[in-house]
Formats: C-alpha cells, structure tokens, sequence
C-alpha cells in the first residue's frame, strides 16, 4: 500500500489576513442588459434582485437551442412581469404559444436580450431583428410573422 497524504493548516501557525467580513450576503449585481444570458431553467434559481430587474424590463429576446444555438425566435416581451413572465411561460409550456416551437420537443432554450423598450418601437426593434437573424426565412429560424 502507498502512503496516504493530508494537508492540514493549523490557525496557531499560519496566520491568515481577513479579506472582508460580510453582515449581510448580497446578490451579485445585475449584469448590463446586453451581458445577460441564461437558460430558460435556470430563471427560478437566479438572484432575486436579477428576477426583479427581469420583471421591468421589456423588450426584444433570442431564443435559442441550448445545445447548438441553432433554433433560433425573436420575441418581444411587453407585458405585465417583462421579460421573466415571457420566459417564464416557455420554462413552463415549452412554446409560449409559438406555432413552430409547439411542433417541437421541449426545450431548455437560451435566452439573451437583444434590445430593450416599450411600446410602438418595440414593434419595429423586433422586426429588426428578425431579418438581421434571420428567424423568418432560414430553417433554423422559428418565426411564422
């Protein structure tokens, strides 16, 4: 048998400095809003100043295949909860009331944001990002509108 080996630190004899005592734990900040992708599973687990900074912001999102990133939907999220009600309902359905996504297997889509907003130019900003993606005419692309 070979010798077995621990390694141990005593406090009496490694003095080590306190870098931060902390009274209260903090969520990490809220990454901007172009930095921000997660999966769609992933959303009840996130920090909860995340969840409500998800719940006012609106605007445009990417969904795609967590696997190949191929698969790919724009949407706009505008209603009452932003983007986490919107994401929230495809965590739960698999679809979101998407035609294309419901002829598909559930999927743990990623999501990012591509744009935020409110009202009439959220219309356009999606438009935009439709043909700039390609989501309507490519095969990968789950847009019917």
């Amino acid at each position: 048998m070979g010798q077995e080996r621990a390694w141990v630190q005593f406090a009496r004899s490694n003095n080590k400095p306190i870098v931060e005592l902390k009274r209260v734990v903090e969520d990490p900040p809220f990454p901007h809003w172009s930095k921000f992708v997660t999966k769609l599973s992933a959303l009840e687990s996130l920090p909860g100043d995340w969840q409500k900074a998800l719940k006012i912001l609106t605007g445009i999102y990417l969904l795609s295949d967590s696997e190949t990133g191929e698969a790919r939907y724009v949407g706009q999220a505008d209603g009452t909860g932003g983007f986490l009600a919107r994401w929230t309902e495809y965590a739960r359905n698999g679809h979101g009331g998407n035609l294309a996504m419901q002829a598909l297997e559930k999927n743990d889509y990623m999501v990012r944001i591509l744009a935020i907003g409110a009202g009439e130019e959220l219309g356009e900003k999606e438009s935009h990002w439709k043909t700039v993606l390609g989501t309507r005419v490519s095969a990968l692309g789950l847009n019917r509108n």
